[in-house]
């Protein structure tokens, strides 16, 4: 079953139940989890976040702090509920609407993020880095999509060198179609007599890491 999806305050979220959330809170990634309560979604906060959402206590009493009633971000309306999909038809149209409120998100920066290119970059480091730079993306609102490595995946970005598999799952995480080209060198003793290539990221590297 998909999960639930809610846009707050221009930032995604996957949506829940509060038991749902406290009976497994590791399934749900930090900073990007709402809990749907009444007639509203309350993000959980940790413990430096202030602002309407839910402090989650388990075993103990959940602290909740209310949206002004005016405030239509936070009504339950407008999460994309997958738990009532019934058809092919629902589940298509639901899953436009998550790409749609995915792609608000995504094109409305808040930080550009940028990554210096470093002498002693290696070629695949130094192509990653560019093709990110010339995206002038907010990377944090990626973030949900890297999933609980987020930040140390975002370190890796201040390297000189990148693992092949660390560069898919970095392209697919970013929208990046990234190919993988091989062909014979000029006069090769033994040339294949054609040209091999492949497609790293996509549906073809699902699964991969």
């Amino acid at each position: 079953m998909m999960q639930s999806k809610a846009k707050i305050k221009n930032k995604m979220y996957d949506v829940c139940t509060l038991e749902q959330y406290t009976q497994n809170p590791n399934q749900y990634l930090e900073g990007h989890t709402a809990i749907v309560e009444g007639d509203h979604l309350y993000p959980v906060l940790n413990s430096t976040q202030f602002g309407p959402g839910v402090r989650v206590n388990r075993g103990s009493i959940s602290y909740f702090t209310h949206p002004k009633e005016d405030d239509p971000d936070y009504q339950k309306e407008n999460a994309i509920d997958f738990n009532e999909v019934k058809d092919i038809a629902s589940m298509i149209d639901r899953l436009e609407a998550v790409k749609k409120i995915e792609g608000e998100v995504l094109t409305s920066p808040d930080n550009i993020f940028t990554t210096k290119i470093l002498p002693g970059d290696t070629p695949e480091m130094t192509a990653l880095k560019t093709a990110i730079n010339k995206k002038q993306i907010d990377l944090d609102k990626y973030s949900y999509r890297f999933g609980a490595n987020y930040n140390n995946d975002k370190r890796l970005l201040n390297k000189s060198t990148i693992s092949l598999g660390m560069m898919k799952r970095i392209g697919n995480a970013l929208d990046l179609d990234i190919s993988l080209k091989i062909s014979d060198t000029p006069d090769a003793p033994n040339p294949m007599g054609e040209e091999i290539e492949i497609k790293l990221t996509g549906y073809e590297s699902e699964g991969e890491s």
